[in-house]
């Protein structure tokens, strides 16, 4: 059976992948997309912040015991987060300057 014939029997490829990968049968090694939105948006940064975002990024999804501590969150958390460090526009008028809102 492929794939393709899972919705003639009812599944889906996400179901069989679930299933698959709580039996052991499978690894999932898809990349999640946040990572890939993550590396789009600190392509332009410096090394040192980016090798230091990295690891931000990994214990915010994978979760860490040892320092820094913290429990895994859900990849959407990590978007999320990554939304709210990211540049706002600044209304700039002819001069450069940025004007009042």
């Amino acid at each position: 059976m492929t794939f393709l014939e899972l919705p003639r029997i009812g599944g889906t490829a996400l179901s069989t992948l679930e299933i698959l990968t709580a039996a052991d049968l499978i690894i999932d090694d898809r990349t999640l997309a946040v990572r890939h939105y993550f590396a789009k948006h600190t392509a332009d940064l410096p090394q040192t912040m980016v090798t230091q975002l990295q690891t931000w990024l990994v214990v915010m999804i994978e979760g860490s015991r040892q320092a820094p501590r913290r429990r895994a969150r859900h990849p959407q958390t990590a978007h999320l987060h990554i939304l709210g460090m990211s540049p706002h526009p600044v209304n700039v008028g002819g001069n450069g300057a940025p004007v009042p809102d």
